[in-house]
This record gives structure tokens, sequence and C-alpha cells, in this order.
């Protein structure tokens, strides 16, 4: 059997040109007298892999560490003066002191941390500003009146500041916080009668610190604390109508436990001693007991040992 070829084809094989639509390859035909033809449509096209997936919607602000810490609550303090005396003096002679006595008050404190950092455990790190100041509240104290022998009930302010920078650094699995920091405390007995010789102590001091925190379990932090305190002023109970010029140096010992009550609340319980250590020239009028040539009275220590609690919010 012959096959039909259009004119137009047989000239394209003749002269060996290929055919748009479809390509015959005699020589390769199944049969003779057939011609093959290869399949025509295109060649599969390789697609791109499909983009990523884009997020158009706004990203979310990151968390922002907190930068300020404000905290309140009550606080006492028990004080003791103890003055050093010769040994032969008498009992009624005695510098007249306030007696040993717990008081009660109220305290607040703040810390500013502009820089808002924080550490991998969640910690406030970097420089700050702290402040602080605490009042008594309705304390008293009773001392014997020697004009009408009865016994004089006064009131005794205990209040204290302080402003000063600080500065937190982690070192591994514990934070040191020192600080820098101006204090001022005021132990005082008002209403005073001129007959009752107890002057007035008002402690000014410029501050070193330094603390190291610990984080124990559920996030909860315990701190230990000591500052040294290079004392400026220490009121009238070291000028020339009282017990006189001379040295005198302080220091403090802490230590402090904070408590997670939220994602922003904390609970504070903290204790402190001081000491205050005075050494008198012997120039001061009460230096030199009664019916003595030569001063009697060489030195003071003060004595106070605080404990507070407070609620605070950091944010």
């Amino acid at each position: 059997m012959s096959s039909r070829i259009s004119a137009t084809t047989a000239l394209l094989l003749a002269s060996g040109a290929a055919i748009p639509s479809a390509r015959a390859d005699l020589a390769t035909a199944a049969s003779p007298g057939r011609v093959a033809f290869e399949d025509s449509s295109p060649a599969p096209v390789a697609l791109p892999a499909p983009a990523a997936v884009v997020d158009l919607a706004p990203p979310r602000p990151a968390a922002r560490a907190p930068r300020v810490e404000v905290s309140a609550g009550p606080y006492t303090s028990t004080r003791a003066l103890a003055f050093d005396v010769s040994s032969g003096t008498a009992i009624d002679e005695l510098p007249v002191t306030s007696p040993s006595s717990t008081l009660v008050g109220a305290q607040v404190a703040a810390a500013l941390f502009p820089a808002g950092d924080h550490d991998a455990r969640g910690r406030l790190v970097g420089p700050g500003i702290a402040a602080s100041y605490r009042h008594s509240l309705g304390a008293t104290a009773t001392f014997d009146d020697d004009l009408s022998d009865e016994l004089l009930e006064l009131p005794v302010v205990d209040s204290a500041w302080a402003i000063g920078l600080r500065y937190r650094q982690p070192l591994g699995p514990v934070l040191l916080d020192v600080g820098a920091a101006h204090h001022s405390h005021s132990h005082r007995v008002d209403e005073r009668p001129d007959w009752l010789e107890l002057p007035d102590a008002e402690y000014r001091s410029i501050a070193a610190s330094a603390w190291l925190e610990a984080t124990v379990r559920a996030r909860a932090t315990v701190a230990l604390g000591a500052s040294y305190h290079y004392v400026l002023d220490a009121g009238e109970l070291m000028t020339d109508a009282a017990y006189g010029p001379g040295t005198i140096s302080a220091y403090d010992l802490a230590a402090a436990v904070d408590v997670p009550l939220g994602s922003a609340l904390f609970a504070h319980a903290g204790l402190a001693y001081h000491q205050v250590t005075m050494a008198f020239t012997g120039d001061g009028a009460l230096a030199v007991l009664p019916d003595a040539d030569v001063p009697d009275v060489y030195g003071a220590v003060d004595r106070a040992f605080d404990a507070q609690v407070a609620v605070g919010v950091r944010y």
C-alpha cells in the first residue's frame, strides 16, 4: 500500500527541512511505506519551588525589661547607745541614754534603671539610681524626772533617707550590686527638757556598698550585703556642748529575700545591723563628768538592729 503525501510535505522531505508541526523520521519508520511522527506536545517545564510564606502581620514588640522598682512596708528597729567611760565612774554619773526599745515605722524604696537591660535570668543589670525613706510611728521613751520624781514619757523620732547610684553586673550564677550613696539617719527625742542631757544623733555619711544576689527556686532571690560609711557629721552628739569632736566610723551588714508574687509584684523581707563607733577627744562639755577634772567619757557605740517586710512592683 502506498502513502499519499501532500506536495508541500514531499518538497520538505526532499530538502531535509524540519516540519514544524510533525517531524517525520522515515529512516526509523516502523514499517515500509509508513511515516512515523514524534509527539509535538511541548516538553514539560519545571516549576520553581513555592516561595516561603510571608507573614504580613505587624511584628510583635519584644517584651520590655523592667526599669522601675518601687516597694513599701513596715519596719522595726531596736537601738542601743552605749558610752565608753572610765572604770571608776559611779552608776548615777553615767551619761544619759535612751532606754533600749523597739520602735516601728514605715519605709518606702525606689530604684530606676534607665537602660532597662536584663540578663538571661531576667535580673535587672546595668547602671541605676536608688532612693529610700523611712520614719517611725508613735514611738516614745520614758525617763526619770529628777525634779518631780516622776516618769516622763517623750516622743522618739527615728528617720532616715538615702539616695545614690547603683551598678548591677552578673557574675555567672550570682549578681554583683555595687553602689555609692548619701545617707542621713536621725535618732532624736522630741520635747526634750533642758535638764535631760541627751544629745540628738544625726548621722550624715557617704557610703559604699556591695551586694551578692543569687536566684533560687521559683525565681526567688537571696542577697547578702555590706556597706562602709564615711561619716560627715554626727549632729548634736559630737558638738562642743555635748561630747565634743573625735573620730567616727560606721558600717552595715544586711540580708534580704525577694519572692515573686506574679509577673510584676514581689514580696521583700530584710534584716540589717548598723554600728557607729565614736572616739572623743575629751573637749566636749559632757565628756567631763560632774566632780571630775579629766574627761571620763572616751567614746560611744551606737548599734541598731532592723527588720522589714514590704510589697513591691517592677515595671
